[in-house]
Formats: structure tokens, C-alpha cells, sequence
């Protein structure tokens, strides 16, 4: 076998469990958020209920982005500032909390596809984020096309998804388990073809360097 089949199948395979991670983290949240909608009260446990679920799927993004740069065919070893690492995982479980309260607070299905379209804005700019935070040397030049198109999947995908997993008259009658799997695998599935948009940098970086190589976490990509 090839080096480069190899490199093509350790992406792959990394790409995917990326995608696992949060469907299984965005399946936890929707689960505490419809929870959360059945208390009657705002109160500390309704707060904690949303947060549990915030802080997992924020968690699960943070851990997507670099297992998805694990897997690229980079000819040398990567790695993240610690600070700037705690700084993206913390701000990304704010935001996420912020918008998973706004389905809980305002039940209605527009609330609930505009936090999804915002949630999938928020996963390319973390995608973004985490890819400048390697320090490419030399620094990356950024195609907006596929930027553009990247977040519009990941708005669109999780639009659709929060939709489905929040639904309101007529369709919260016929409303199964089985819905919120599919909202979550969407949202997966929209994560996933966002990054795929966003790494196309990466063919032009074989043979770049990380300015943070010496820090760890850090992986090596034959």
C-alpha cells in the first residue's frame, strides 16, 4: 500500500470519528435542552440542565477540529498554544450555552433553526480558529469560497437539524426518539462537510512547519 492511500485512509478515518464525537456530544445536548423545556420554573437545575448539555457539544468541537488535523498528510508534527487552546474550548461552551437557551427559553421553531444556523456559524469560525491557532509558517492564504460555502453548509445543516429536534404544533404530536438521532447526525454530518470545505489549505502545507510544534498536545502525520 501507498504512503499516500495510507495518508488518505488516516484521514478519513480520523475525519469520521470526528464526526462521531459530535453526533454522540450534540445527541447528549438536545437531550438536556428538551429536558430543560419540560421544567416549569427557571431555575438553577433548569440553568445546569442546559449547561451539562452545552459544555459536552462545546467540548466535542473543540476535540473535532484538531482530531480532523491529526489526520492530515502533513510531513511534520503540530501543536497548539496551551493558553490559546483553554481559551477557544472556553469561549466555545459559553456561546454554545448562550445559544442552547434559546430554544429552552423561546419555544417556538424559528428560536430554534436561528440558534442552529448560528451554532453551524460558530462551528467553521472554531474550525477557523483552531486551524490558525497551529501557527502555520508560512501563514495560511484563505480561500473565502470555500469559506463561505463551508459556513453556509454548517448553517444550513444545523438550521435544519435544531429544527427537527425542536419541533412546535402539528409535528410535536408525531415528535420520536428517533428524531433527536437525526438532528444529532445532521448536526455531525454538517461538521463534517464544513471542515472538508475548510481543508482544502491544507494540500499547499506539506511541507510548511507549526509554530507551536514544540507544545503539546502535538501529533506527527507521516
Amino acid at each position: 500500500m501507498s504512503s499516500s492511500q495510507i495518508s488518505v485512509e488516516s484521514s478519513l478515518l480520523m475525519w469520521a470519528l470526528a464526526a462521531l464525537i459530535v453526533w454522540m456530544a450534540a445527541h447528549v445536548m438536545l437531550g438536556w435542552m428538551r429536558q430543560a423545556q419540560e421544567e416549569w420554573e427557571w431555575d438553577l437545575g433548569r440553568l445546569r440542565q442546559v449547561a451539562i448539555g452545552a459544555v459536552t457539544f462545546g467540548t466535542a468541537l473543540s476535540v473535532g477540529t484538531p482530531l480532523g488535523l491529526a489526520g492530515e498528510a502533513l510531513s511534520f508534527p503540530i501543536g497548539y498554544e496551551p493558553l490559546a487552546a483553554l481559551g477557544l474550548w472556553s469561549s466555545t461552551v459559553l456561546v454554545v450555552t448562550l445559544l442552547a437557551l434559546v430554544p429552552v427559553w423561546r419555544e417556538e421553531g424559528a428560536s430554534a433553526a436561528g440558534a442552529g444556523v448560528l451554532l453551524g456559524l460558530l462551528m467553521t469560525g472554531l474550525q477557523v480558529a483552531w486551524i490558525l491557532a497551529v501557527g502555520f509558517r508560512p501563514g495560511i492564504q484563505w480561500d473565502p469560497v470555500f469559506i463561505g460555502a463551508a459556513a453556509l453548509v454548517s448553517a444550513a445543516g444545523s438550521g435544519t437539524a435544531m429544527a427537527i429536534a425542536f419541533p412546535y404544533g402539528d409535528r410535536a404530536r408525531t415528535y420520536s426518539y428517533s428524531w433527536r438521532i437525526a438532528a444529532a447526525g445532521l448536526i455531525g454530518l454538517s461538521f463534517l462537510a464544513g471542515y472538508s470545505g475548510i481543508a482544502t489549505v491544507f494540500p499547499g502545507y506539506l511541507k510548511a512547519s507549526s509554530a507551536f510544534r514544540t507544545f503539546r498536545p502535538s501529533w506527527r502525520c507521516n
